[in-house]
């Protein structure tokens, strides 16, 4: 889901997790269960939507009742 920013099916990436999220970084997230590589997109009105660089994949609007967490901030 982020071919477009360069980060490919079996990719090794570098993942800091004392770096504070801030809008736009690529993240590491984990949604209901389950592990993922996104854009983090936070709006004024502070929704969190984790965003895919493929147009094959759609966007993951974060909502109250999802079990959530960002758990770091890509690197390299």
């Amino acid at each position: 889901s982020m071919i477009n920013a360069g980060i490919f099916p079996n990719d090794m990436l570098v993942v800091d997790l004392s770096i504070e999220p801030q809008d736009n970084n690529v993240v590491i997230a984990f949604v209901d269960g389950e592990f993922t590589v996104k854009r983090l997109k936070i709006a004024k009105n502070q929704q969190v939507t984790l965003l895919p660089e493929n147009e094959k994949f759609s966007p993951i609007v974060i909502k109250e009742d999802m079990d959530f967490r960002l758990w770091g901030v890509v690197t390299n």
